[in-house]
Order: C-alpha cells, then sequence, then structure tokens
C-alpha cells in the first residue's frame, strides 16, 4: 500500500481549508490599511482562524479513521485492495434508476459499494 497517496488524497480537504484561510488571511490583511477597511478588518481575521481550525480538525478527524482502520475497528476497507475508505456517499439516480451507496478507497481510487 502506497501511504504516501493516501495520506495526500486524505489532505485534500485540510489543504483547500489552509488555502482559503491564507486567502482570507491576506485579503484582511491588505482591507486593514483603509479606512473602510480597518472597520471591516475585525471579522476576517476571526475568519482566517476559523478556517485554519476547520482544516486542523478536518485532517485530525481523517488521521483518526485512519488508525481506527489500521486497528481493524469500524468501517473495513477496499474490496479490491483492502485499502482505507472515505466516507460513505450515496449512489446516484441514473434513467430512474438508484445505485447503491458506495466508499471511495483511499489506495486505488476506486468505489466500493455498500449492502
Amino acid at each position: 500500500m502506497n501511504w504516501s497517496m493516501v495520506l495526500l488524497r486524505g489532505a485534500r480537504l485540510p489543504a483547500l481549508g489552509v488555502f482559503v484561510a491564507l486567502v482570507i488571511m491576506w485579503a484582511a490583511g491588505n482591507m486593514q490599511a483603509t479606512p473602510l477597511g480597518a472597520e471591516v478588518f475585525e471579522p476576517f481575521r476571526w475568519a482566517g482562524l476559523a478556517a485554519m481550525s476547520f482544516a486542523a480538525l478536518s485532517y485530525s478527524h481523517f488521521m483518526y479513521r485512519l488508525i481506527r482502520w489500521q486497528r481493524n475497528e469500524g468501517d473495513q476497507g477496499c474490496d479490491r485492495c483492502g485499502g482505507p475508505t472515505g466516507f460513505l456517499q450515496t449512489g446516484r439516480v441514473i434513467r430512474g434508476n438508484q445505485l447503491s451507496d458506495f466508499r471511495r478507497c483511499y489506495n486505488c481510487g476506486r468505489a466500493s459499494p455498500q449492502e
């Protein structure tokens, strides 16, 4: 199993949160220099902190699920490669037929249907 790919796939959402936080902090820093922006600056400073907190919490939740998978607790892996799987996603509706719910594997990227 390629653990570096598993960790990179799990870090997508936290990386997006960090990017959003950095953009908010950059914009808030530029707004602070203007007279009108100084009034608006305070909520944006807390929004950046909230985005960073979200990123840290989502990555720690991913690591918690990965440790549970490694200890054979909770949802067990992919049908094909045995790798850890992500959250349960609802199946799409195609031509009026509901497909089964599935979990996407962090290792191989394929969907494993849930019964």
